[in-house]
């Protein structure tokens, strides 16, 4: 899931983390799970769903 310009900010996370994310090269924990709904405005739940 490619996330919008701004996401890195708004969640506090490095942009080269954030590719890392994107590019299934690494794994989020619980704590940025959360960071990254908070700065998309969804549940968890949604940000894990399959397309």
């Amino acid at each position: 899931m490619p996330f919008p310009g701004g996401t890195c900010i708004r969640a506090g996370l490095h942009r080269n983390y954030i590719s890392k994310l994107e590019l299934a090269q690494k794994n989020p924990t619980y704590t940025t799970l959360i960071k990254l709904s908070n700065a998309l405005g969804v549940s968890i739940n949604e940000l894990l769903e399959e397309e």
